[in-house]
């Protein structure tokens, strides 16, 4: 099977004239949400996980939206694990390509994304791959394409980011975002294999950081409940684990909010 469905909801309403669409793609995982663009209530939405991204893997995923629907707004998160960053005291454009490069040699099939963190003071550089990047543009030719680190960013709490490691949890990949005193310290990618191996990654960035295990605050966002094997393994070792909160109500979809803030992050309405 090309995709593995997952789950998905499809409102009973009538559909709106006016829809945003918010697309989050990663090497295991394919998903979208379609919402009102003028209520922000969700209409539709599905998740997908994914062997191997090919042509006919991406075909397959996008032939689930409609050519006779008129999106207002396209946004795509791409959750590329290859990935570096400079800061934005010694950015060069030339200069992120070559350390990108010297980190992930001979990438011929993939396109090379670079963007702006201002206000966190580093620029990154990413690879997509070309049949993901090339078959969305075409698909939707005014889509914003971005790492999905730019949603994570989006709605952070305002005060009191300390000693807090937000986790956005796909398919056997954890992307963070870690603050100790107010600053950003570590933006990065971990792909695992067991749950064991995920909770060794957070616990040596504990120790890399000096956190405390009984100081450090999880908030956690992304395909992961109470009944999920990886939420086990962390409360097992960790005293604070929230989920991360959501702008908007998912409750008509009967699934967790948690599971949609990345895509909801990446919408216009929030962004």
């Amino acid at each position: 099977m090309i995709l593995k469905p997952l789950f998905s909801f499809r409102s009973s309403a009538e559909a709106p004239q006016k829809l945003d669409v918010a697309i989050g793609l990663s090497a295991k995982l394919a998903s979208y949400v379609i919402v009102d663009a003028v209520a922000g209530n969700p209409v539709e939405l599905s998740f997908f996980e994914i062997d191997n991204w090919n042509q006919n893997t991406v075909s397959a995923f996008l032939d689930h939206f409609s050519a006779h629907s008129e999106y207002s707004s396209v946004q795509v998160s791409y959750a590329s694990p290859q990935h570096t960053l400079l800061p934005i005291s010694k950015y060069e454009k030339i200069a992120l390509q070559n350390q990108l490069q010297l980190t992930f040699p001979f990438q011929p099939n993939s396109i090379l994304l670079q963007e702006s963190y201002a206000d966190w003071q580093f620029y990154l550089g990413y690879l997509v791959p070309a049949t993901i990047f090339k078959a969305v543009e075409s698909k939707f030719p005014a889509c914003q394409i971005k790492h999905s680190f730019k949603s994570m960013f989006n709605n952070l709490p305002a005060n009191n980011l300390s000693n807090t490691i937000f986790i956005e949890v796909g398919i056997q990949q954890l992307d963070l975002l870690v603050f100790r005193a107010g600053q950003l310290v570590f933006c990065g990618t971990f792909q695992y294999t067991t749950e064991q191996d995920a909770l060794y990654f957070l616990l040596k960035i504990c120790q890399e950081y000096s956190f405390e295990l009984t100081e450090v605050r999880l908030q956690l966002s992304g395909l992961i409940d109470y009944s999920s094997k990886l939420y086990a393994e962390l409360s097992s070792y960790f005293l604070n684990v929230t989920f991360r909160t959501n702008s908007k109500d998912w409750t008509l979809t009967n699934y967790p909010s948690h599971y949609f803030t990345l895509l909801t992050n990446s919408l216009p309405c929030v962004s």
